[in-house]
């Protein structure tokens, strides 16, 4: 009877296996330029070096690029180890050691290092180390998430993320705290999952009230716990209002150069809002035609620090402006909805109407050569998933940064906790 039961088990095992949860215990992550053919470079250690687990030498070392294959004191060499804490390489201090990549003649030089490691080097560049402990966690969590979930993304170079905002600003020990290391210490082995898969917890500077989902963002299908949802914890953050004023003329240089087929450059509108608040795209119009382009382009092109959100108006209504029944603001009585406001432009032919949905905006705005346009918006990088700002706002009335987490990706499981 025993050996039946032992095989109904493995049965069972067989078709229908138990879930289980692992992360990957590191990453190799692109670091620096790529060094190039008859190229070199510099590196040390506070202890001594050795190539490929064997063949010591001393605590510096000259990579050479020699027709895309990396020589160390003439001998070949694909990964370089320490017996020190760090292995330093142009100017910065990363822990774990270095693999070397060969890519045709290009040699791309490489930090294989522990995830929390990684996360150390991460958390500076992303929050202040005086923000709060517990935002600081909600960051040291989602930015484990966010590099385990695109961990191949260049995987087909050999490598999993660089350290650019590409993937995370990453410069290993250079601008690491005693707090931001506490943050991810206090919350090692803490994974965000949806499913059985890592949770890609995606953030943002500050949402400027709302936040956006990410298929309206970028396409493609919802993600359930990437979705829109109002945030009052961000309405009075830094960058939650802003005002860009461009001049004609400069605006005129700006499309013209890269939009030529349009002609003489007149005017632009908005064109299309996917939510009642975020832009979509852009009408430019010119003396031979008109171009449409999507509102993540447009930031791009007039400056992504300057306009800092797609949530604005063009010489229209202020951008406080929801196409909802009202916005949350922070006041001494704590949390309070209030009614929209609705303002025109000093100049009344710069005022416009509401935009809602895919209501056409040919008329929207009526800027005469000479004048400004004003751009006026809420928010700060691309809106979806955790406000950064909002975070640190969050914490400031004493929620956890489990609660911070499951407020901006409801649906997911913190595994590991």
């Amino acid at each position: 009877m025993r050996k039946y039961l032992v095989l109904i088990m493995m049965t069972c095992l067989l078709f229908f296996p138990i879930k289980s949860y692992g992360a990957v215990n590191s990453l190799t992550i692109k670091i620096g330029p790529t060094l190039r053919n008859g190229e070199s470079v510099k590196i040390s250690s506070d202890g001594s070096l050795s190539y490929d687990l064997e063949n010591s030498f001393s605590n510096n070392a000259l990579i050479q690029n020699s027709g895309g294959q990396a020589f160390v004191n003439g001998r070949p060499v694909s990964r370089i180890f320490t017996n020190g804490s760090y292995i330093e390489y142009k100017n910065n201090r990363y822990r774990g050691n270095l693999t070397l990549i060969n890519r045709g003649t290009d040699i791309y030089i490489c930090n294989q290092v522990n995830l929390d490691d990684y996360i150390k080097g991460v958390i500076p560049y992303e929050m202040s180390s005086s923000f709060p402990l517990e935002a600081l966690k909600a960051q040291a969590i989602a930015s484990r998430g966010f590099a385990l979930s695109n961990r191949n993304k260049y995987i087909k170079y050999g490598y999993n993320l660089d350290d650019t905002t590409s993937s995370q600003v990453y410069k290993g020990m250079k601008a690491e705290t005693s707090r931001t290391n506490q943050a991810v210490d206090q919350t090692t082995n803490i994974i965000p999952y949806y499913g059985s898969n890592y949770a890609d917890t995606i953030f943002h500077a500050t949402s400027g009230g709302y936040t956006v989902s990410a298929d309206q963002a970028w396409g493609g299908q919802s993600i359930p716990y990437l979705v829109a949802k109002e945030d009052p914890y961000s309405v009075n953050t830094r960058n939650a209002s802003w005002t860009y004023t461009l001049s004609y003329d400069k605006m005129k240089s700006i499309m013209e150069s890269a939009y030529p087929e349009i002609g003489a450059f007149k005017n632009l509108s908005i064109a299309e809002k996917y939510d009642g608040r975020r832009v979509k795209s852009i009408r430019i119009e010119g003396d031979r035609g008109e171009k449409i382009i999507k509102g993540s382009k447009f930031r791009s092109l007039l400056g992504n620090t300057k306009v800092k959100s797609t949530w604005f108006t063009i010489n229209g209504q202020d951008s406080m402006e929801t196409n909802s029944d009202g916005f949350y603001v922070l006041s001494a009585k704590g949390l309070e909805k209030r009614k929209m406001i609705y303002t025109t432009a000093k100049d009344t032919r710069l005022a416009s109407p509401t935009l809602t949905g895919k209501e056409s905006s040919t008329s929207l705005n009526n800027t005469l050569p000479g004048s400004d346009f004003v751009i006026k918006g809420r928010g700060y990088g691309h809106g979806v998933g955790m406000s950064q700002y909002g975070a640190v706002e969050m914490a400031k009335q004493g929620k956890t940064y489990y609660e911070i987490l499951m407020y901006y990706y409801p649906s997911i499981q913190l595994i590991g906790e």
